[in-house]
């Protein structure tokens, strides 16, 4: 039995039944809860959350127009022989949205002191970079059965909203000041965008598609990833069926691309301050000892790291990769994503760490689920049932590898031999 066909546009925008609404609305809920409930182990201000808050501080004092000179400051430093590998200020996006709430939600809140105990619950930046970390793991999370309705109809909407509710990765990111998390919700708008323009280009579409191109490259360097893989789509879009790439939605990725380009250069400086800034951190990255030691390895880490993170969807998803996948326009389509960015991703020197696959969440989970339905499809009289019995499975093992990776160890970071000393396979 293969996987079902997506629905016309007509049909997958009928209206669901009050069942499947209140099942909905219950996943939903319950991985908000998992979002919110402050239950991670590691309680301390990590590496990057130090940096990201520095920014959001420095931002605060000088506003727009001295962001320019926030940039300065970091090539200055940096060019020092003594300096170490730093996170850029031009990962703007996510650093403004938090001074932006710090101002809205806290602005009467004095500073913390690091010196004192409780810093990381009392400091209004942290919190407000924290706060912002959780608003956008939930706005995927809330968006993702939208995007899945349009691309496949409402099969596989439940059960790919479930896997992401509980998928360990995405509730870590929303629990901590870092970007990765807010990175991905960009990085899965502007996929789910793309799909949708290349169905029909109306120009609403094509300036939210725009607007989140932009928006990558204003949050985070590897907006390139990202780039890679869509462009790879655009390419391919004709002869796989994925649609008609017009002049209209090239111009809208081009454009938006552009639009962040130029916004982040106003920001900076200058063109040749983004140059500057990139340059030096890829140089300094190369030679940082922890880099060396945690961000290497094998093409295929990636997967090694997945597998061990949440074992039931990766194996789902490497299954509908295998083989029903490719049958199906729109999930071929989340497969030649992931596929292209994997292979860069996998050949950045010193750069591989598992936070980096946020961008991957939302493929995944739906290649998962179409999987997940597809098998339990083969047992006719008993799909329902085996599907949702292996959907709890899948949950349940997520949620258990969460509790053990994030509050039974303190786990911040997501390098592979935190990882498995986390789950004991080293000691």
């Amino acid at each position: 039995m293969d996987s079902p066909e997506p629905l016309p546009l007509t049909a997958a925008a009928q209206p669901p039944s009050g069942r499947f609404l209140a099942v909905l609305l219950l996943i939903l809920a319950l991985g908000a809860a998992l979002r919110l409930v402050p239950a991670p182990a590691f309680q301390a201000v990590g590496f990057d959350e130090a940096l990201y808050r520095d920014y959001a501080v420095k931002l605060d004092r000088v506003g727009l127009a001295g962001y320019p000179d926030i940039c300065a400051l970091y090539l200055e430093q940096q060019q020092r022989p003594e300096a170490g590998a730093k996170l850029p200020p031009t990962r703007f996006l996510y650093v403004g949205c938090a001074t932006l709430w710090k101002n809205l939600f806290h602005r009467n809140t004095p500073m913390a002191d690091p010196r004192q105990p409780g810093f990381a619950g009392r400091d209004p930046y942290l919190i407000s970079l924290k706060s912002v970390s959780t608003l956008f793991s939930l706005l995927q999370l809330a968006l993702l059965p939208l995007c899945v309705w349009r691309m496949l109809g409402p099969g596989p909407v439940i059960p790919a909203t479930a896997l992401l509710a509980c998928a360990p990765v995405p509730i870590h990111m929303a629990q901590h000041a870092l970007i990765d998390g807010f990175f991905g919700f960009w990085a899965m708008l502007a996929l789910w965008l793309l799909w949708e323009s290349l169905q029909r280009p109306l120009p609403g579409r094509l300036l939210a598609l725009g607007a989140s191109c932009a928006a990558l490259v204003l949050a985070k360097e590897n907006a390139f990833f990202v780039g890679a893989g869509l462009g790879l789509l655009l390419l391919l879009a004709n002869r796989a069926g994925f649609g008609k790439p017009g002049k209209h939605v090239w111009l809208a990725c081009g454009a938006g691309t552009l639009l962040g380009v130029s916004s982040l250069a106003l920001l900076a400086g200058g063109f040749e301050a983004v140059l500057a800034v990139y340059k030096l951190l890829v140089t300094q990255a190369s030679v940082l000892p922890y880099a060396i030691q945690t961000g290497d390895g094998p093409w295929h880490r990636y997967l090694l790291d997945l597998l061990t993170v949440n074992p039931v969807l990766f194996c789902f998803a490497m299954a509908a990769a295998l083989g029903n996948g490719w049958r199906v326009p729109a999930t071929a389509y989340l497969l030649a994503f992931v596929g292209a960015t994997y292979l860069v991703m996998c050949n950045v020197r010193y750069g591989m760490n598992l936070r980096y696959t946020t961008l991957w969440d939302f493929p995944l989970c739906i290649l998962a689920a179409t999987q997940i339905r597809h098998w339990a499809g083969t047992f006719p009289g008993r799909a329902v049932l085996l599907e949702n019995a292996v959907l709890g499975a899948a949950c349940l093992s997520a949620l258990h590898l969460y509790h053990v990776l994030f509050i039974q160890h303190p786990l911040y970071e997501l390098a592979s031999r935190g990882l498995l000393e986390a789950l004991k396979i080293l000691k």
